[in-house]
């Protein structure tokens, strides 16, 4: 089961830029709670790229 993450913010992550490489997936209860854009990540179980890296 995934959990419910961090999608955007307006803050600088801790290598100092806003930009990570994900998995592709879509997103599911996809809310703004503040300065943040939150969701939970639902991925392909075919993908080996998503497989590996959540």
């Amino acid at each position: 089961m995934s959990k419910e993450i961090i999608i955007n913010s307006s803050k600088l992550n801790d290598k100092g830029t806003k930009d990570e490489a994900l998995p592709a997936v879509h997103m599911e209860n996809l809310r703004k709670k503040s300065d943040n854009l939150t969701g939970t990540p639902v991925f392909d179980d075919s993908d080996d790229f998503a497989l590996n890296n959540i």
